[in-house]
């Protein structure tokens, strides 16, 4: 899931950089002025800015949501999870020798 907000992230931010190039591109030709182009593209950083605060709204909302329904295990978590189950394992080899030794 969070593959897919990054490439949805990385996909605007690479459409932001074309649509610059083409602002660019325009005003070297003298199709636009230089003023335009940077009206434009304050307004395009302004409102990929407040998208992005809505965006990042969004996904800390779903992450919320999905982590309330399937609860996740933190990595601290799992290491020491993963450590009693190595120490039991060790108990249980240990256990089965004995009987097999008797």
């Amino acid at each position: 899931m969070i593959d897919l907000f990054k490439r949805m992230i990385l996909s605007g931010l690479d459409t932001q950089a074309r649509v610059v190039d083409f602002l660019d591109e325009m005003v070297k030709k003298g199709k636009i002025d230089e003023a335009d182009r940077v009206k434009f593209v304050d307004e395009l950083e302004e409102k990929i800015c407040s998208g992005k605060e809505r965006s990042e709204e969004f996904v800390t909302e779903l992450i919320r949501m999905i982590s309330a329904k399937n609860p996740f295990v933190s990595k601290a978590e799992f290491a020491v999870l993963n450590d009693r189950i190595d120490e039991l394992s060790k108990r249980v080899k240990k256990l089965e020798q004995k009987k097999q030794a008797k």
